[in-house]
This record gives C-alpha cells, sequence and structure tokens, in this order.
C-alpha cells in the first residue's frame, strides 16, 4: 500500500506540474492572442486615434481609404507562386497609422508637389500600396534612402528648377535608381504584382515592374503618382505600362519628358490607356458587367472596378459609332497586333443598332468584332479613325498599279529589309483581306522592290522564315512607309 501511496503521490505531483504548465502556455496564448487582436484592422479604433480638432483630415483620410478596401487584394509571394489575400485580413492598425502618417508628412512638403489637391493625395499619394501588390514599408524605405540625395537636389538646382517635378525624376529615378536597378525584357516575378521584397530581391524588370517600382519611389518624395498602362498600342505590336506623377505647375498628370504615350515621331499612338487607382470606379460593376449579360467577355482587364479611363489626358480622342448586323448588345473594338486583330476595348448597342466607342485614340487603324461562343468574330471591314473622328476605309485601285521600293516591316525592332532573306508582299483587298501580291528574296539590305501593286489601300511585308509575325500594315505615298 505504501508503495502505491508513493506512486499515486509522485503521479498527481506530476500532474499538478503538467496542469500549471497547461495553464502558463493558456495564458500566454491568451495574452498573445489579445495582443494581436489590439493589432488587427480596426476602423472605428483607427478614427478614434485621430481624435483631435487637427487630425479631422486623418479622419477623412482612415474613412476614405477603409470605404474603397473591400475589392483590394494582394499578391503574397511564396516558395514557387503566390496566394492572393484580401487587404482587410492581412493589414493592421500600426502599420496603417504609421503610413497614414507619414503620407501627411510628405504631402506638400516640398518645392515640386507643394500645391496637391485633396482628392488627388487621396487616390495617389495617401494608398499603402500601388496596386495589387504586398503592402509593405516602402514609403519609409525609399523616403529614408533619397533624403539626402533630396537634400543636395535642393542645392544644387535652382529655385525654379526644383519646383519642377519632372526635374526630380531625372535626377532620382533615371540617374540614381538607374545606376543599381536594371531593364529586362523578361521578368521573374511570383507574384502577379510584385512588392517592394521582390523588385529588391531581382533588382531588375521589364516596364511593367520598373513602374511599380517608380510609383513607390515617386510618392515616398511626396510626388502622387500612378500606373497607367496599354492594354496594346494603336500603331505598334506590344503592350505597355508607365509611372505618371503630379504635374505641380500644370496641375495635372504627366509622363516624364521623353517617355510619353504619344509620339507621331516615334510612331507612338495609344488606342486605349487606363489608369490604376485605389479609389472604387465601378468601371465594370456599373459601366460593363450590367451590358453583357450572360455572354462570357473576353477583355479580362477590364473586369476591374479600380481602373479609369485617361486616353484623352494623352492623346487625342473621339467617340467611334459603328453599325453592325448583329443582335447581340455589345461588341469590342480591335486593333493589330503581331498579325492578329485583338480586342483592346468594348462598346455598348445604342437605339439606332450602332455601337459606340467612346474616347478612343485618333489616327489608329481598327476593326470591329462582336462575341462569338467562349472569343469573338471580326465583323467590320479595317478602317482608320483620322484626326477628325472620319472613318477612312481602303479599296485596291487594280487600275492604277504602282512600284513600290520597301525598305521596313515595322518601326520597332527587327525591322529592316535584310539581304538574301524572302519576303511575301501583301495588298488589302476590297473584301478586308490580305492578298499575297508576291514572294521574293531582297537584293540587299534596306531595299527590296515590288512591281505591279494596286494603289489605294494597306500594304503588309512578311518576312516567310519569323517566328513571330512582326509585321505591320502601312500605306504608301511618295515613295515613303507610313505605318499603322
Amino acid at each position: 500500500m505504501k508503495q502505491n501511496d508513493k506512486r499515486i503521490m509522485n503521479w498527481q505531483k506530476k500532474n499538478k506540474g503538467i496542469k500549471n504548465i497547461i495553464k502558463i502556455i493558456l495564458i500566454i496564448c491568451l495574452l498573445f492572442s489579445c495582443g494581436r487582436n489590439n493589432q488587427k484592422l480596426n476602423k472605428k479604433r483607427l478614427i478614434s486615434d485621430y481624435h483631435s480638432i487637427e487630425d479631422s483630415l486623418k479622419r477623412k483620410a482612415v474613412v476614405f481609404l477603409f470605404d474603397n478596401m473591400a475589392e483590394h487584394t494582394s499578391d503574397i509571394p511564396g516558395n514557387i507562386w503566390y496566394r492572393r489575400l484580401p487587404d482587410s485580413e492581412i493589414l493592421d492598425n500600426e502599420f496603417l497609422t504609421d503610413d497614414i502618417d507619414l503620407a501627411f508628412r510628405l504631402w506638400n512638403k516640398y518645392p515640386w508637389a507643394d500645391s496637391v489637391p485633396v482628392d488627388i493625395f487621396m487616390n495617389y499619394l495617401l494608398p499603402y500600396k500601388v496596386y495589387g501588390e504586398e503592402p509593405s514599408n516602402w514609403r519609409s524605405f525609399f523616403h529614408q534612402k533619397y533624403k539626402d540625395s533630396l537634400v543636395s537636389f535642393m542645392k544644387t538646382y535652382s529655385t525654379d528648377d526644383i519646383k519642377i517635378s519632372n526635374n526630380l525624376y531625372y535626377v532620382i529615378l533615371v540617374d540614381e535608381v538607374g545606376s543599381w536597378f536594371k531593364y529586362s525584357s523578361t521578368s521573374s516575378f511570383k507574384a502577379r504584382h510584385p512588392g517592394l521584397n521582390e523588385l529588391m530581391e531581382t533588382k531588375s524588370a521589364d516596364c511593367y515592374g520598373w513602374s511599380y517600382l517608380n510609383v513607390m519611389i515617386l510618392r515616398s518624395l511626396g510626388i502622387p503618382s500612378a500606373i497607367d498602362f496599354l492594354p496594346l498600342w494603336g500603331r505598334k505590336n506590344g503592350s505597355h505600362y508607365t509611372e505618371v506623377f503630379w504635374d505641380n505647375k500644370e496641375q495635372k498628370f504627366r509622363t516624364a519628358s521623353g517617355r510619353e504615350l504619344y509620339s507621331p515621331e516615334h510612331s507612338l499612338y495609344p488606342a486605349k490607356v487606363f489608369r490604376f487607382t485605389y479609389k472604387n470606379q465601378s468601371l465594370w460593376k456599373d459601366s460593363i458587367a450590367p451590358h453583357t449579360g450572360q455572354e462570357p467577355f473576353v477583355l479580362e482587364c477590364l473586369k476591374n472596378n479600380h481602373l479609369k479611363d485617361v486616353t484623352d489626358e494623352h492623346a487625342q480622342t473621339a467617340t467611334i459609332d459603328i453599325r453592325l448586323n448583329t443582335t447581340s448588345d455589345f461588341a469590342y473594338i480591335c486593333v493589330f497586333n503581331y498579325g492578329e486583330w485583338h480586342p483592346v476595348y468594348w462598346g455598348r448597342k445604342q437605339d439606332d443598332n450602332t455601337f459606340r466607342f467612346e474616347n478612343m485614340g485618333v489616327n489608329v487603324m481598327y476593326r470591329i468584332a462582336v462575341p462569338k461562343g467562349s472569343g469573338y468574330e471580326i465583323a467590320s471591314p479595317i478602317f482608320i479613325c483620322d484626326s477628325t473622328g472620319n472613318h477612312i476605309h481602303f479599296s485596291p485601285c487594280y487600275d492604277q498599279k504602282i512600284e513600290m521600293s520597301i525598305s521596313k516591316l515595322n518601326t520597332g525592332k527587327q525591322s529592316w529589309v535584310e539581304k538574301g532573306k524572302i519576303y511575301g508582299f501583301y495588298y488589302l483587298d476590297e473584301k478586308s483581306d490580305w492578298r499575297l501580291l508576291n514572294e521574293q528574296s531582297s537584293p540587299a539590305d534596306s531595299t527590296i522592290i515590288f512591281e505591279n501593286a494596286p494603289s489605294g489601300t494597306l500594304y503588309l511585308l512578311q518576312d516567310k522564315d519569323a517566328t513571330r509575325r512582326l509585321a505591320r500594315p502601312f500605306t504608301y505615298d511618295n515613295g515613303k512607309q507610313i505605318f499603322w
């Protein structure tokens, strides 16, 4: 019995010790949990932190951030891919408070951005993110990184030069950032939207990654900024992303000088330009989705309520009305890209059975398509919308043949005719189909001649051995190719 009593007593002591350990663990967990709960995102608590009269604008800023946060998500990079989480689940009060306070300290602090309107501040300087990336301390990181450069800039430049954001752009984002961050035609980001950590890890990116980095840096310098993007160019192949920033003098957004999206000299003509915004613009929800019905909508980039159409901020635009024989309630307007027609925007059917495409870039070649199954089919001839908004159509004149000396396929890379290569020369017929006129080898670089081409239409010179269809349509005027 005594031995059993000892065993029982020892077991009770051990059990009591285990219970005490469990209690301690529970208490620690509870305290840790309470601490975490205190840091979780809480709108009322955050507003209450700004209780003084002079904090009234900060309270409005908190309301603005929360009111427009519902659809914002973040890409969280993993070992292989990324997770997408709602911002409301990953942000906390401490992070937002610190970021808001710094944004306010930067607002109107510097002479290059000393009169930023409240609405511009709220949407393009205050937000804790560019668009879609994982929130981070990029604002404080870059402000600290370039604080000495700002002092040097203000000492080196004249008073008038200091006040111009474009000058600061080239000193910081071109000269200094360009010394450690490089351009690459390909990017290796795990997330769709690169955050600070991935950008600093790779230290290289294409125009997409560069624009994210530059917006972060510009905002850290007190300059409202955003990303503007072209789903596809109007008169060249490919798409493009760039940062825009607030011009304090002109009181509007702009690109850096020499990096404009509209430049006839460099054959840059945008068909559509959109801007990522923090504020909910309801572009998809209110403007598009109610009119698409049950039909698939192929323009995935427009299924977004945080986009603003800013085409007319970069180029001259026009409204394009086209009558189509279709039962569909909407249609697509397409541009030519790598040899095919791709939708770049959409239009609603009007009461008179025309389809309206608003705010389209002019001096661009278009074609209209209608929904078919899960895709679309072409439903109109090719036309050019000129600078007055008129539509120019093409029909070849077979009675007036011309000889054409051709030097280029397009205005971009790999554009010049090369000696010894075989090229196919096409013209646009009266049905807007490409007809092969002839195939022949080029006798010299930058020159190939085709005879008996019908006049008054569009032409296409295609490298027969090319793996990519780089050729762009062109007109021919007084011996000169004009690419579309």
